[in-house]
């Protein structure tokens, strides 16, 4: 009896996940691991380990990706069939930040995603071979050896080559909009959370009283104890504690504990990007930072499911990316950043912010009941799942979700207004202080007229107090008392 009721709840478990039908996927990841961003001189950490270059991907930031490919593979080709075995550009719309690090980090991915097999490339006949050379000159002993290898093959193993699009972060991530210089205005709003916000405070003050006397003796002369340094040395702790760098001649300098040392610099990146980074009350840096991707999310959203619901096939009138499957973003730990908070607070979750480390990944999952498949199907019969890391964070209606996205996003104007300095919001977000500014423009224009209406009753006043006075000679244009 215990053995059935245990057979009917896997039965119900697996019925529940045959269910749903994907219909879209945008996957957004964070860079494998890199080298720090402040080294000094000779690519020389705090710790004394020395790096190739300053941010680049490195040997375990290459693994981290590629192994992230081989599970989004599994998910997404093995266990649900969503994409197809093989790449099919009409299916997958590949996007990446403008550095290397990022660039190789999607490469990575991708060969995870689609590896490389052991087969040859497609077979080309003897007109093709002809047709197949360079303009260039290959007359050379090298290249002879390895056409001869190749034999009639395209490539000399079939390597899935997968263009990726990129996304410039000195343009606010739009590639189509007109370039603003936003720096100006992010450095004022988190210069001030720095210096206002108590959680900063607090761990700055920490960290001086814990280790500023044992760590002066390896750091730069006239070294200043602000937050941005203090999270340098964090940035640079965690890089080699990640690549498992030997770190013993820095602790056996500093007599710092290994383990609390290093919780505690997670714990500074973490206020790092949740407080100084985003943690303006009007949440502007996170709208800034997530308009565009999230208008483009839901501009996807709304291709795939629109041909759903009227039944098109993917591959029907595709002459561009307009209509895939999944969209993949490769991004830094502040764009996951500000969409995991936009999450957080314009779906007002009870949801505690993670810092996402290195190959941390986000996921956009739109599916449809398959029992609806026989009825017309309209934008509350889809759903929107997403992920950070596998752990479920929200599941809503596409509907609900589209119009939260479209309630709080900044248009390209608004974004444009903010970095130039001419707007700043007090409420939530932008979309409300147009309302606000229009209820003040209410406001102002009814104080006007009072004002006026005011002026007006204290002239008749005036008029009819001279008039019962002496009275006024309208034909002789005099006052009667004269």
């Amino acid at each position: 009896m215990k053995f059935l009721f245990v057979y009917f709840i896997l039965l119900n478990i697996i019925l529940l996940s045959k269910s749903k039908e994907l219909i879209f996927v945008e996957l957004q990841s964070r860079h494998g691991a890199r080298a720090p961003i402040g080294l000094g001189p000779q690519f020389q950490d705090l710790a004394g380990e020395i790096w190739d270059n300053i941010g680049e991907l490195t040997g375990v930031g290459k693994r981290m990706e590629y192994v992230l490919g081989l599970r989004n593979r599994h998910r997404y080709i093995t266990e649900y069939g969503f994409l197809s075995k093989k790449y099919d550009p009409h299916e997958l719309l590949v996007f990446s930040t403008n550095l290397n690090r990022t660039l190789l980090s999607m490469t990575s991915q991708l060969q995870g995603l689609y590896p490389m097999s052991e087969e040859y490339g497609e077979n080309l006949n003897e007109d093709q071979l002809e047709k197949s050379e360079p303009s260039v000159n290959i007359e050379c002993d090298e290249i002879q050896e390895e056409l001869t290898r190749l034999g009639n093959s395209s490539l000399p193993n079939y390597m899935t080559i997968i263009p990726i699009h990129m996304i410039n972060p000195s343009e606010m991530k739009m590639s189509n909009y007109d370039y603003v210089d936003c720096k100006p205005k992010v450095e004022k709003i988190t210069n001030k959370n720095a210096n206002e916000k108590q959680t900063i405070k607090d761990l700055l003050e920490n960290f001086k009283n814990k280790y500023s006397k044992n760590i002066s003796e390896i750091l730069p002369p006239n070294f200043e104890y602000n937050f941005d340094n203090i999270s340098k040395i964090c940035d640079a702790t965690i890089a080699d504690y990640t690549e498992q760098r030997s770190l013993n001649n820095f602790f056996d300098k500093t007599k710092f504990n290994k383990s609390v040392f290093i919780e505690e610099c997670f714990e500074i990146i973490k206020t790092n990007f949740r407080d100084k980074l985003y943690g303006d009350d009007n949440k502007e840096i996170i709208l800034l930072e997530e308009s565009t991707i999230l208008r483009e999310l839901i501009h996807y959203m709304k291709q795939r499911v629109d041909a759903d619901i009227k039944g098109e096939k993917i591959e029907d009138n595709i002459t561009d990316f307009s209509r895939p499957k999944m969209v993949i973003r490769s991004g830094h730990d502040t764009t996951l950043t500000a969409q995991i908070l936009f999450i957080i607070h314009f779906f007002k979750l009870d949801y505690e912010y993670e810092l996402p480390t290195y190959s941390a990944q986000t996921a956009f999952e739109v599916s449809r009941d398959e029992k609806n498949g026989n009825k017309k199907l309209q934008y509350s019969d889809y759903n929107v799942t997403y992920f950070f890391n596998d752990r479920q964070i929200l599941n809503i209606p596409l509907d609900v979700f589209i119009n939260i996205i479209e309630k709080n996003i900044w248009t390209k104007e608004q974004i444009k207004n903010f970095c130039s300095g001419d707007i700043s919001s007090d409420s939530d977000s932008v979309s409300n202080s147009s309302s606000l500014a229009i209820l003040i423009g209410l406001i102002t224009i009814s104080l006007i007229a009072l004002a006026l209406l005011i002026v007006i009753i204290v002239l008749i006043i005036k008029i009819s107090k001279k008039k019962h006075e002496g009275g006024y000679d309208l034909d002789n244009d005099k006052l009667l008392s004269e």
